[in-house]
């Protein structure tokens, strides 16, 4: 089976915009555990949700999104995929061709960029670690709900990153054994833009590296 992605109507560049796109959402990163999860479907589980549910890596898995930067030409399409695993260090590249590295530790997931967390254990509402340009991580919803292109998610955890010098708020959407499902970055700008820019990822689709996939 082969999948092949293309641009929305009216946006043939990929992540193409005026404003650039931040870091946070040229890593969109989803994958999944096993397969591909019914949609509004969560796997049942035992014991606590750990981060390596919220956000399962595979070799070779990638993920699209619908990527919406408040601008008139509408939304774009962005790409990530996983194209390395050694042991527990795993390779991400985006559309743009920037890679990043990811470490999956007893604690949670960190992020070799900066040295820092990028989800922290236990899952629980309040939990929060330094992330970012000086931001704070913390985990604001454990029972949050996404409906977005690949469908319908319950049971999902929302993180909230703010603070830092960067005048810059992100959420996070994590769904268990699919991964960020919505990324929503806010920036205030310096410039006549009041009020700033928001940038909006939404997953519309994903593969779990068993399919001839391009796009």
């Amino acid at each position: 089976m082969k999948r092949t992605y293309r641009p929305l109507p009216g946006n043939e560049g990929l992540m193409r915009s005026s404003l650039p796109l931040p870091v946070a959402l040229v890593v969109l990163v989803a994958v999944l555990a096993a397969g591909c999860p019914p949609s509004g479907g969560t796997t049942p589980r035992r014991g606590p949700l750990t981060s390596r549910d919220l956000y399962p890596f595979g070799e070779g898995y990638a993920w699209t999104y619908d990527i919406d930067t408040e601008t008139d030409t509408g939304p774009s399409l962005g790409v990530v995929r996983v194209t390395a695993m050694t042991g527990d260090v795993v390779q991400i590249t985006d559309t743009m061709g920037t890679t990043h590295e990811y470490e999956l530790r007893a604690g949670g997931i960190w992020r070799r960029e900066g040295d820092v967390w990028l989800l922290r254990d236990p899952i629980e509402v309040g939990t929060e670690w330094p992330s970012l340009t000086g931001r704070t991580a913390r985990i604001t919803s454990v029972t949050a709900s996404a409906d977005v292109f690949a469908g319908h998610y319950d049971g999902c955890v929302e993180v909230s990153e703010e603070g830092g010098d960067t005048e810059r708020t992100i959420r996070t959407t994590y769904c268990p054994d699919v991964g960020p499902v919505i990324i929503e970055l806010h920036q205030v700008l310096t410039t006549s833009m009041s009020g700033g820019v928001t940038v909006t990822g939404r997953l519309r689709d994903f593969s779990n590296g068993l399919d001839d996939w391009t796009h």
